[in-house]
């Protein structure tokens, strides 16, 4: 029977001989790693964990070894970066690993390469704290109580949570009692506990020496300066709301917000501003009603009866109000891909708006629509262009890789991947995509499915000008109200 301790005593076995024979990362990860997360419970086939999952990171597709799923939600829960046995940590892996965690909203985060340590995400604060770092060594407490959290059996988000608290309070208490104040604290402790006068301190200290040290790798401070960090970056996209000359600038209403949680508070209160006759639900049909993480909006009542740690995904502090005087909050739980989709339909509705407003004006004025052909083939709508060019492009190339073809479009429109796996769409995207993409796939050279957007535009075909004349397309736009 494995018990936890026997877990962690065989992987501690194992790290050593990684070190003796210079174990590489890769074969680290599928040997050493997929077996130890196995035998705590954590499989692809209970779909409880994702190995190399891609994430989006200051523009870049980046690679998280494991990602720990909550077992109720399936929200990301831990982030685990993995390094070789050797392997000599810098301030890149720490950085790197923060960048994971706030990425996904994960909470937790685990380091393993020459040692363990654990990262906390605490939202009030700009970056993970250090909990813990944690040697490898053989019935090591500490390491086995780490493996009895991570026992995906009986997993406890709260557990968790109050682990990283209470270690918290600890390094702070440490902070204070090996700094100068907290020793002349204890030297006053002992003059009340013998019953003398404050006139003994000096007498006291010649007599005795107090010297309280941190020890071990646990309360190791670590000394990572701010530019270090990965930051994230508003992602340079053609859509309203997102100001792709500057880093982490959201605007809205003339205000700049640099998170996407306060941006996407921010919208919705810019639409109780311009229409206060609101009602609640008329407010949560303009939105999207859920995303990955759950709902967007939950009234007042529908909150406290959640658990504590689902309202803490809340902006319980910001209560907003409709015009029947029903009490709600947003969730806080934005990545830049989803508070894309909040600002594009806010947009929406006071396109429709204007568009109901200017009715008469509008009736007189000459439809105009543009039209587009590439080398003579005309575009049944803009929205097609993806379609079109990813098709074209494995028939001209038919040895392509879809990887080949995606390097020549954005990653991103509107929030979402221009092309994404047929698996992928069905899993994350259909039921939450709301019509973002063709339900026709598309196969690559290897017979592998995919999935392509219709978010294309007149900005983000004009962008793609370029690409086309490398490839020796040529793009044609005519003005329909005049002819084609």
């Amino acid at each position: 029977m494995n018990t936890i301790i026997n877990v962690w005593n065989n992987f501690c076995k194992s790290i050593k001989i990684g070190q003796k024979n210079n174990q590489k990362e890769i074969s680290f990860e599928k040997s050493t790693m997929t077996e130890i997360l196995s035998l705590l419970g954590w499989s692809r086939f209970k779909e409880n964990v994702i190995e190399q999952k891609r994430m989006d990171v200051s523009n870049t597709e980046v690679i998280a070894d494991f990602v720990l799923l909550d077992p109720v939600s399936k929200r990301d829960e831990i982030i685990i970066e993995l390094k070789r046995p050797n392997h000599i940590q810098t301030k890149g892996d720490v950085s790197q690993l923060w960048s994971y965690m706030k990425q996904s909203f994960a909470p937790y985060g685990l380091y393993i390469g020459e040692k363990i340590q654990i990262y906390y995400n605490k939202l009030d604060r700009n970056n993970p704290s250090l909990i813990n770092t944690i040697e490898y060594s053989e019935n090591n407490r500490e390491g086995a109580f780490l493996f009895s959290l991570l026992n995906a059996d009986t997993f406890n988000e709260d557990k968790w949570k109050n682990y990283c608290e209470d270690s918290l309070k600890l390094m702070k208490s440490v902070e204070y009692w090996t700094s100068d104040k907290g020793k002349a604290e204890l030297f006053q402790f002992i003059l009340e506990r013998a019953g003398l006068s404050p006139d003994f301190t000096d007498r006291l200290r010649s007599i005795l020496s107090i010297s309280v040290q941190k020890n071990g790798p646990s309360y190791k401070k670590e000394n990572i300066e701010q530019s270090d960090v990965v930051q994230e970056e508003t992602e340079d996209r053609t859509m309203n709301g997102f100001d792709s000359k500057s880093k982490h600038d959201y605007v809205i209403d003339g205000q700049h917000y640099h998170t996407a949680k306060d941006y996407a508070l921010a919208i919705v209160k810019s639409l109780i501003k311009d229409e206060p006759q609101l009602k609640y639900e008329q407010i949560k049909q303009t939105f999207p009603k859920s995303f990955s993480w759950g709902p967007v909006f939950l009234t007042w009542n529908e909150l406290i009866a959640k658990k504590k740690s689902v309202r803490s995904r809340y902006f319980t502090d910001v209560p907003l109000r409709d015009s029947n005087g029903v009490n709600f909050v947003v969730s806080n739980q934005w990545t830049h891909e989803y508070v894309g989709e909040m600002r594009k339909a806010l947009d929406k509705r006071k396109e429709v708006q204007e568009k109901e407003a200017n009715t008469d004006v509008k009736a007189k004025a000459p439809r105009r629509k543009t039209s587009y052909s590439i080398d003579g083939e005309r575009l049944t709508t803009a929205a097609s262009f993806g379609y079109y060019f990813v098709s074209r492009y494995l028939k001209e190339h038919p040895q392509a890789k879809i990887s080949e073809v995606q390097s020549y479009l954005p990653l991103y429109l509107w929030g979402f991947k221009t092309i994404v796996t047929k698996e992928e769409w069905e899993k994350e995207y259909k039921d939450l995509s709301h019509k973002r993409y063709y339900n026709t796939p598309i196969s690559d050279s290897e017979g592998n499915e995919y999935i392509v957007s219709n978010q294309w535009d007149k900005n983000s075909i004009a962008n793609m000008s370029n690409v086309l004349s490398q490839l020796g397309w040529k793009l044609e736009t005519k003005d329909d109200s005049k002819g084609f």
